[in-house]
């Protein structure tokens, strides 16, 4: 099985992290439409190595949840081979409402002596209404790195409990975890013996070159060969609006094309 993980781009035209759709076209906005009948470039590749794909992919996820919902499924599932979507790493995840309960709480509903061997047995930790705008039916939210510019609507009532975190974060220990998040990934799926590429559609960001420079995990860097740096992608490829709507953020054709370059790029690792 292909597990393909990460943020929006790791998301499959009707199946991501805990959902599944029945929808024949996207139409979030009037003038907006995007058929979705085609299949995400990680889906093409696992049919060419005639195996199984699965998306675990969190729309506006952060390094943490998205690694750590990555691992459980790897601990699940029979998996060979991986694919991990490196998002921006100033995102976060937080509770949506405080809720520590006892004094021997070392952070939120995590307590001396957990077994956290059962935290990657245990896929209902996150749950599947994970997202940036204010949603009571859920108990986490996802904050992107444009907390500071959203309207109060999207903030939500939560707003200064949260903007009192952040405040709060320690930067250098915040990004000194995103990168130990990664390499517990590598590191898990190397004792399975899984095949693991991260693929870096925010290629320009300093923060991820410095973690691939210093690993030297394989990864695929397809945004600079295909379509200049992921601004460029944004604003010139395919636009701000449709990179705002489109599933996955790419038309089926570029999926293709991506498809296509991963094969030069990598041309044995669908090798079992």
């Amino acid at each position: 099985m292909l597990i393909v993980g990460g943020d929006s781009f790791a998301q499959f035209p009707r199946q991501w992290y805990q959902c599944e759709s029945t929808e024949e076209t996207l139409n979030p906005v009037p003038e907006f439409n995007q058929s979705l009948d085609f299949k995400h470039w990680g889906q093409l590749l696992a049919d060419q190595g005639n195996m199984e794909s699965k998306s675990v992919g969190v729309g506006g996820g952060d390094i943490s949840s998205t690694t750590a919902i990555t691992m459980q499924e790897i601990h699940k599932s029979p998996v060979t081979h991986c694919l991990f979507f490196i998002t921006a790493f100033p995102r976060t995840i937080v509770n949506r409402l405080a809720n520590r309960k006892h004094s021997t709480d070392i952070a939120p509903n995590i307590k001396f002596g957990t077994d956290y061997a059962e935290f990657y047995k245990n896929t209902d930790v996150y749950c599947n209404n994970l997202q940036r705008a204010h949603v009571d039916q859920s108990g986490q939210r996802l904050i992107g790195e444009d907390w500071w510019y959203n309207t109060p609507e999207i903030q939500g009532p939560t707003k200064d409990s949260i903007s009192n975190y952040l405040d709060h974060l320690h930067a250098e220990t915040d990004l000194h975890n995103k990168w130990s998040n990664l390499t517990a990934l590598a590191y898990t799926c190397q004792k399975k013996n899984i095949k693991l590429v991260f693929v870096t559609p925010f290629s320009d960001s300093p923060s991820i070159n410095t973690f691939l420079k210093f690993t030297q995990f394989d990864h695929f860097n397809y945004m600079p060969d295909l379509y200049g740096d992921w601004v460029n992608f944004r604003n010139k490829v395919v636009g701000p609006e449709n990179f705002k709507w489109l599933r996955t953020h790419h038309t089926e054709e570029q999926h293709i094309e991506i498809a296509n370059h991963f094969n030069k790029c990598f041309p044995n690792w669908l090798d079992k």
